[in-house]
């Protein structure tokens, strides 16, 4: 199975901590334009066959696109809720520059690869959802496009590539940058 991820466009408040949090895109306008100049040439890589699924997290900043993409290939889009973004729990919403001074903040952040954000998930839960949500699309046998966040792609790249979290996290996540994987098949 290939599995091609986009990530969301730019976010109109980089500043503050979010995950789960539906927070706008930076430019609608901006986002179309890209989309528009890069269709053909996705058209070709990732959207080859007439079966390929376009999967989508339920952010708004993840389906502005499934939603022009659909509308553009003629295509339905996929709602899926597993490929939300970890939820950051009550650091959600916050500027960085008043986390970094809270002791809860700091300490999560000094454990994040086994710490739970308060009232929110851990890092082996978030990529166990990640995994479940691989599983699913592996089952249905056909090629996906899904549009999510930063982190499912570093999940994938620890499940798929075998990266650590440490090596995930150092590899940069662009905007609206086609990240293509070879999933063995169900």
């Amino acid at each position: 199975m290939k599995l091609t991820v986009l990530r969301h466009p730019r976010v109109l408040e980089p500043h503050l901590c979010y995950g789960r949090l539906d927070v706008a895109i930076a430019s609608l306008p901006e986002t179309r334009a890209i989309l528009a100049e890069r269709i053909d040439e996705w058209r070709a890589l990732h959207f080859g066959s007439d079966d390929v699924r376009i999967v989508t997290s339920p952010r708004t900043r993840c389906r502005v696109v499934a939603d022009w993409l659909g509308e553009h290939l003629g295509r339905e889009t996929h709602v899926e809720p597993l490929l939300a973004e970890m939820d950051l729990g009550t650091f959600e919403g916050a500027p960085y520059t008043t986390l970094e001074g809270q002791p809860e903040f700091q300490s999560f952040m000094s454990a994040w690869t086994t710490a739970t954000a308060p009232g929110g998930e851990s890092l082996p839960a978030f990529e166990a959802r990640i995994a479940e949500a691989l599983r699913v699309s592996t089952s249905r046998g056909a090629d996906e496009v899904w549009i999510a966040h930063a982190g499912v792609v570093r999940a994938l790249r620890v499940l798929v590539d075998g990266a650590t979290w440490a090596e995930a996290m150092r590899q940069q996540v662009p905007y609206l940058d086609p990240v293509s994987l070879s999933v063995p098949s169900a």
